[in-house]
């Protein structure tokens, strides 16, 4: 499996979709037993309203992630990212190489 994005629009955030998006997958997560593989990250550009899942998210979470529109994406690297939903301890994440 590969890491998929989820693009939002300004108007998409107004409307609260992004922690509906959120709220949705932690639930998913949690009920999944949090696994170390699985993590849903933000863009850490300001600008960019860009959600990214690990692959162990989108095998816990891949019909809530095409419901978001969401699309196969490289691997980013994790200084590109902020942590929204994750294990503290994220070594199982494959992250690019920079």
């Amino acid at each position: 499996m590969s890491w998929q994005s989820v693009a939002m629009t300004d108007r998409d955030i107004t409307a609260g979709r992004h922690i509906q998006l959120q709220q949705e997958f932690d639930t998913l997560f949690v009920f999944s037993g949090t696994p170390l593989d699985a993590a849903m990250f933000k863009s850490s550009e300001v600008s960019k309203h860009i959600y990214y899942f690990s692959p162990g998210a989108v095998r816990i979470a891949t019909i809530l992630i095409g419901a978001y529109g969401g699309v196969d994406c490289p691997t980013p690297s994790r200084s590109d990212l902020h942590g929204l939903v994750a294990n503290a301890d994220m070594s199982a994440i494959p992250f690019a190489v920079r």
